[in-house]
């Protein structure tokens, strides 16, 4: 006996009352639990819907669908840090690494300055407040895509909650500087340190807030060959 679309449905629904809001994970769950209610029925066809779906649920334990979860959102972190290092990559080769040992040079001169340990705290202050509110934005974004209308895939998750996160790196970096700033600028190498770290937190920064979101919709229709569906 096959599952009604009713019943398919029905099951989206009750992967999603226990804590799968991923439409990824939910549609490999549902597949997974389809099948194995229809295998159910073969041999006690006189069970309900109801009663076949929950001897499926048991099979996976007292933690249920967390398990697979944790598995799936682990190997889709790698698959996020590869894409961020394809997209990062393009700035240490030619011709996007001239603009890298440009912004390099520009803010190594800047912070060589008199005053260059204020302007380093000024330059990261300033790095921060933008991604911050580019943050705020794209929290709205995941808050609107979590509704149960709406399909949220977990790389799309990863994605946006990822350079939402990315501010947050960014202020403590800001705030401890604040502290630690004026001991640290009396080393020597302290401006050609700082000057690096900045130059390659700009790239990083850029590429997870604004490359692959800005990338997002492409990088999904390949990952998910049923996302247009």
């Amino acid at each position: 006996m096959k599952l009604s679309k009713e019943q398919i449905a029905s099951l989206y629904k009750f992967t999603r009352q226990h804590y799968v809001v991923h439409y990824d994970l939910q549609t490999e769950l549902v597949d997974h639990l389809a099948n194995d209610i229809e295998t159910i029925w073969e041999t006690k066809p006189s069970l309900s819907f109801e009663q076949a779906r929950d001897i499926s649920f048991k099979k996976f334990g007292v933690f249920g669908f967390m398990d697979v979860v944790s598995a799936r959102q682990k190997a889709m972190n790698k698959r996020y840090m590869k894409l961020l290092w394809l997209f990062a990559r393009d700035w240490f080769a030619f011709p996007e690494l001239l603009k890298t040992l440009v912004v390099f040079f520009i803010v190594l001169f800047l912070f060589q300055l008199d005053y260059g340990n204020y302007l380093a705290i000024s330059l990261f202050t300033g790095l921060f407040v933008a991604m911050f509110i580019k943050g705020v934005k794209f929290s709205k974004y995941i808050k609107k895509k979590e509704k149960p209308k709406e399909k949220l895939w977990l790389l799309e998750d990863l994605i946006f909650r990822n350079a939402s996160a990315n501010a947050l790196l960014l202020l403590s970096l800001v705030v401890n500087s604040y502290n630690t700033i004026s001991i640290f600028w009396t080393y020597k190498f302290a401006p050609l340190i700082a000057a690096l770290v900045f130059t390659l937190f700009t790239i990083y920064s850029y590429v997870s807030v604004v490359v692959l979101p800005n990338k997002s919709q492409d990088v999904l229709k390949k990952v998910y060959p049923e996302f247009n569906v």
